[in-house]
């Protein structure tokens, strides 16, 4: 019934109603006087009339209903494959290495573990033998559906025939409570060995929501070495300084749990494990699930040992224990490094440590490899090191490997996941390895390891990804020998060109969400990208119009090899053009989204995006700047090279001889960069080597400068090796290294990266033989085989130089004391220091000893075969070693160490450089690896078909190079045999005549001393050569010999000796290591017989064809033209049979200084360069090779 006020008859409650219906804005006619035709809008209501109501139930009904079919029908689907027995196995996704089983409807919450391992003997002792332990668990589970199938991986384990099942209350029930539980079930069970699976088939159903423990009796057996992949004891007793040590361990592959107990053995599946282990009381046991919650089966880790624990002291909350045997020599380096990795990275990803504990056992080297899990980590001992005992160079790679095993354990969730593709399988290891240089960066700043990254580590990996047979990082699916090598370092150089074109802090904050959140969530790691996408557009950094953060990785992930950029000048633009690297011809290409960095002297710096195009510009960017010098991709942090024209190189280089604005880092990158584009022949040879020349005058003792300088010089040996100009070579090599090495010498190593440059350097020194070096390396070594005792006096930062120069020239004896020395030596790192100074010996009966692993340990067989791959002039006895014993090898190391072959191959075929190596090769390839072989090994047939491509290309690029190359190092090595040497109180002539009887240094052997000897230069009043101003500073050597000799009649390039029975001057500096110069010398000097008249030999005696009134600077520099003109005709019928699988280019690059017209046309034009203030832009010479078949 209506209230008076809303009663309809009454005329003043319709006057109020259509007053306030018209304030709400209803529109209400004039004239309407009835209630029922008010629309009546009470303030904060709904009137629902009785229909309406009706019609809202049924329309909630029919949603409600068809979300529960949706929702049932969408749960059934994937359950339905794991409820049927029929369809209960699913197959593995391709690549996986054995089936596994997502189990859904019975996915176990805990594990209760009970083990008894019989390790000891009758007597007491641990037995040296495989050995059985017995075992129970505790399945705790609930089901998802109704289900009376129980599935459980089971591996290699012996199931007893007890397996028996419980209803249980609650999950917090004890177990003892429900053992006491008379309700029995009837089981079937049944075993699967292909699968490796126990199915549990129940008499009725489980109910879904309820609890019930599975208990499964088992045998396993704890073997010897750790392949078993699952329990495995070590016990020492050869090593008398770790006798009666022992140790019991867990290592578990994903998907290996099974090996240990039953489970669900899947790296999606995570429960919580209670451990017990029966042990004696001395034995200590370490679980990694005391404290850690839910954790995947693969990530158990267990270890029982009669170790002694270190506790380390930490800044959090973090336990942090050391367990070792008495030998370990230090764990210094792990007090120093891991709780400043913990604080820092607990800083960075803003995230705690992911387990409350933290044990970390040292293991000897020789028994196992290194292994983690949450919370627990097992290393090798060879890994530790100290700054006293080892070398820098050791030191550092130990920090390396402490960091990064660290740094995995914020990452362990990820390892062995299923994801959704398997392009994304190398983010893992990519952002650990980002991780591990942030971190040093930190903890060790004057280590400049950042910085060192691209030269040390990512121009080697350039190299092998620049080969038709490389592999795209997306590829991980049928991942290769090569791909393993290229794919972290090449993941982590994306990362860092991420980091620094999106900013850092943008970076930061999408690892710390991913790692923080996002690792435990998605089953796939495209959210890493999707964060990065979110952050940078929330950020407003500029992206391509086009691309995601995800499309532009894709063009990285999916492509093979890497971007060649190209700048040039057009007008006022920069053009920025895109090829795809290649050492036969780069090709023009679109293929990758490429962030470009570009940096000047005068400009600004900017990021061009260079998107799916071969090309972009610039606009306005050379105006800009102003004449200097232009950058891309300063310190590399973008994984491409970058090749510049004519006027861009030009101004690079007179910044690198009269600037400030380039550090060491940069100018090594430069190199680099430059070098490797002369050898893909897009930067002229001629043009590249005078830019190496020009860093070698510049560099000081900064190990950037000088790394780079020795890269480059590894580089062209493969050119001139085994040819007649190799000698010249090493002559300029060893006048160049003399350079570093007094440099280094007479500085104050102050810092790591100077000790860095000096071991380098040595090394190098060594190699080519520099007599001071090699005398001084002769004098430590003999030291130490007088010493008495046993300790070492030579400084482990020169062991490696002095061990190798001294096998260069060892005796019997050296070899037999160095292999004592290798036997008895009780730290690992000397010990493989020694064994790889062992490939450097020229004794080819005791390589035969050593490669035969007669005297070395097995584990150190693959480091020899390292140091042999490392030397670019190895040459052909390794070949010829595998190729004479290659079905022993095979036989021997095929099952077991596939990758120790694999090196071999790598090692053995890289120091071939001829076509008669190539047929060398073609023939064992037929034999061992061809259609009729009765074995293939598909990884070492990839090895083989990556050197073959190699070995063509330095085939090509010997007739294509070697007149370059010649022409250019030719004169250089007779300008560095007229070299004077300042000695204690004067400038005096010194030369020495020392020969080698099958290149050796004799022990004890006094040198025939050539003092009396006089020179051409030391007769003409010992008058010392005049000061130069600073407009001839930089002017070649030859101008400087020139006006030496203004005032005299032109003399030849070689001056010869008064003395009848001496040799000459060039002789007798370069005898030692260049009998090809000597050989050159003889016809200018008749046979090196003794000039006539007042000691001068005849101008005509060198060039019969010259006129008489040339310069000086051209009688000295025609006959080194002349030499080379006469020498390094290319033979092109030699490439006749590479010419079908190869495409040789014969444009060879003009020779400075050849032909009668212009021989001495290119050293004048040097010379002009240096004197110039400014650079030039004028090309002088075709340096560019790539075909512009782009239009603008």
């Amino acid at each position: 019934m209506a209230t008076r006020r809303h009663d309809p008859s009454n005329a003043e409650t319709l006057r109020m109603s259509t007053l306030q219906a018209r304030h709400r804005g209803h529109n209400i006619p004039d004239g309407v006087t009835t209630f029922n035709e008010i629309e009546y809008d009470r303030e904060g209501g709904v009137f629902l009339n009785r229909t309406k109501i009706v019609l809202l139930i049924i329309i909630i009904f029919l949603l409600s209903a068809f979300s529960a079919f949706i929702g049932r029908y969408t749960a059934e689907r994937q359950l339905r494959q794991y409820i049927y027995r029929d369809s209960f196995v699913k197959k593995a996704e391709s690549g996986v290495a054995d089936n596994q089983i997502p189990f859904l409807a019975v996915e176990p919450e805990s594990y209760k573990v009970f083990l008894d391992p019989k390790l000891y003997e009758a007597d007491g002792t641990i037995s040296k033998h495989d050995v059985d332990y017995s075992g129970r668990v505790e399945v705790i589970f609930r089901p998802k559906t109704d289900t009376s199938v129980i599935s459980l991986h089971v591996g290699h384990l012996k199931i007893n025939d007890d397996t028996m099942l419980k209803r249980r209350l609650s999950m917090d029930t004890p177990t003892e409570q429900v053992l006491k539980d008379d309700s029995k079930y009837e089981l079937n069970t049944e075993i699967d060995e292909k699968q490796e699976t126990l199915t549990v088939t129940v008499s009725e159903t489980l109910k879904s929501g309820h609890y019930y423990s599975l208990f499964v009796n088992f045998t396993g057996v704890i073997g010897h070495d750790d392949h078993n992949e699952g329990f495995f004891k070590v016990v020492f007793d050869k090593k008398e300084a770790v006798k009666n040590q022992w140790y019991v361990a867990t290592k578990l592959a994903p998907r290996k749990a099974r090996n240990l107990i039953p489970c669900v053995d899947n790296p999606k599946h995570k429960a919580i494990f209670e451990m017990s282990v029966v042990r004696s009381k001395d034995t200590k046991v370490i679980f990694n699930t005391k404290k850690t919650g839910l954790i995947r089966p693969d990530s158990l880790g267990l270890f029982m040992s009669n170790f002694k624990s270190n506790p380390i002291p930490t800044d959090s909350s973090l336990e942090l224990t050391v367990w070792s045997p008495d030998s370990t020599d230090s764990i210094e380096m792990i007090t120093d490094v891991v709780p400043k990795t913990l604080d820092f990275m607990t800083s960075y990803l803003a995230t705690n440590f992911p387990t409350n504990k933290l044990d970390i056992v040292v293991v000897p080297s020789e028994v196992m490899t290194t292994a983690e899990s949450p919370g627990l980590i097992m290393i090798k001992d060879s890994i530790l090191g100290t700054i006293d005992k080892s070398s820098i160079i050791e030191y550092q790679k130990s920090v390396e490997s402490i960091v990064v095993h660290v740094v995995r354990q914020w990452l362990m969730p990820l390892r062995g996941l299923d994801r959704g593709s398997n392009e994304d399988k190398w983010l893992n290891e990519a952002i650990v390895n980002f991780l591990k240089i942030v971190n040093i960066d930190h903890i060790k700043p004057d280590w400049n390891f950042g910085k060192k990254f691209p030269l040390d580590t990512v121009q080697p990996v350039m190299f092998y990804d620049s080969w038709t047979n490389s592999e795209p990082l997306a590829n991980y699916e049928q991942h290769t020998e090569i791909y393993k090598y290229i794919s972290s370092v090449k993941g982590t150089s994306i990362l860092r060109m991420l980091n620094h074109t999106f900013t850092e802090s943008i970076f930061k904050q999408t690892l710390r969400e991913f790692v923080h959140t996002e690792i435990y969530k998605y089953k796939d790691t495209i959210s890493f990208w999707t964060l990065l996408d979110d952050n940078v557009r929330n950020k407003s950094v500029k992206l391509p119009e086009s691309s995601a953060v995800l499309q532009i990785v894709n063009t990285w992930m999916k492509n093979k090899n890497y971007p060649l950029i190209k700048l040039q000048i057009d007008g006022d633009d920069l053009v920025i053009k895109q090829f795809r690297f290649g050492y036969d011809e780069p090709k023009p290409t679109n293929d990758w989204v490429i962030p470009i960095t570009l940096t000047s002297g005068a400009a600004y710096s900017t990021t061009v995006w260079l998107e799916n195009n071969p090309e972009t510009r610039v606009p306005g960017y050379i105006s800009a700047s102003n004449g200097t010098w232009i950058l891309a991709n300063q310190y590399q942090t973008g994984y491409y090279r970058v090749a510049y024209e004519d006027a861009l190189l030009d101004r690079i280089s007179y910044e690198i001889s009269h600037g400030k604005s380039f550090d060491e880092y940069i100018v090594a990158q430069l190199v680099g960069d430059i070098i490797e584009g002369a050898f893909a022949d897009v930067i002229g040879f001629s043009d590249a080597l005078g830019f190496l020349e020009r860093v070698i005058q510049k560099a000081g003792p900064n190990p950037g400068y000088w790394n780079a300088v020795f890269n480059a010089f590894n580089k062209i040996e493969v050119v001139l090796h085994n040819t007649k100009h190799y000698d010249a070579l090493s002559v300029y090599m060893e006048t160049v290294v003399e350079k570093a090495y007094d440099m280094f010498q007479a500085s104050t190593i102050d810092s790591p990266d100077k000790i860095l440059g000096k071991m380098d350097t040595s090394y190098f020194a060594g190699r080519v033989e520099l007599k001071k070096y090699v005398l001084w390396a002769r004098e430590q070594f003999n030291n130490w085989k007088q010493t008495s005792t046993e300790i070492n006096p030579i400084s482990p930062n020169d062991r490696k130089s002095v061990y190798c120069t001294a096998m260069q020239y060892a005796t019997k004896n050296d070899h037999r004391f160095m292999l004592t020395k290798y036997a008895s030596s009780k730290w690992t790192a000397d010990r493989k220091s020694i064994a790889k100074s062992f490939s450097c010996s020229r004794n080819s009966q005791f390589l035969q000893k050593i490669l035969s692993a007669g005297e070395v340990k097995f584990d150190d067989l693959t480091d020899i075969w390292q140091s042999i791959l490392d030397n670019p002039t190895a040459g052909q006895y390794p070949f010829n070693y595998l190729r004479n014993n290659w079905e022993t090898l095979d036989q021997e190391y095929e099952e077991t160490n596939v990758g120790l072959l694999s090196t071999m191959l790598h090692a053995g075929i890289r120091a071939l450089n001829s076509l008669a190596d190539f047929e060398i090769l073609q023939s064992f390839n037929e034999k061992y690896f061809g259609n009729t072989a009765s074995n293939r090994n598909p990884t070492l047939l990839e090895v083989l078909h990556f050197e073959e491509e190699i070995l063509r290309q330095k085939i090509v690029w010997k007739e294509k190079y070697e007149t370059v190359i010649s022409s250019w190092i030719t004169p250089k090595s007779a300008k560095s045999n007229l070299r004077i040497y300042k000695i204690e109180d004067g400038l005096k002539t010194k030369t020495e005549n020392s020969k080698y009887e099958n290149n050796k240094i004799k022990t004890g052997e006094e040198k025939p001393s050539v003092d009396s000897v006089k020179t051409e230069e030391s007769k003409q009043e010992n008058i010392t050569p005049p000061k130069k101003d600073a407009s001839e500073a930089d002017q070649p050597v030859v101008v400087e010999v020139t006006k030496s000799l203004s005032n005299e009649k032109p003399e030849p390039a070689v001056v010869v000796s008064t003395d009848e029975n001496g040799p000459s001057a060039v002789t007798a500096a370069a005898t030692e290591s260049t009998p090809t110069v000597v050989e050159q010398t003889k016809p200018a000097t008749e046979e090196n017989k003794p000039a006539a008249e007042e000691n001068k030999t005849s101008v005509s005696e060198m060039k019969p064809t010259a006129e008489k009134n040339k310069s000086a600077a051209e009688e000295i520099y025609k006959p080194t033209a002349m030499t080379t003109a006469e020498t390094s005709t290319p033979a092109m019928t030699q490439v006749e049979k590479l010419a079908r699988p190869v495409s040789i280019n014969e444009k060879h690059e003009p020779i400075i200084g050849a032909g009668p017209d212009n021989e001495v046309k290119g050293l004048k034009q040097e010379t002009i360069e240096e004197k110039k203030p400014e650079p030039s832009k004028k090309n002088r010479y075709k340096r560019n090779r790539i075909h512009d078949n782009i239009t603008n």
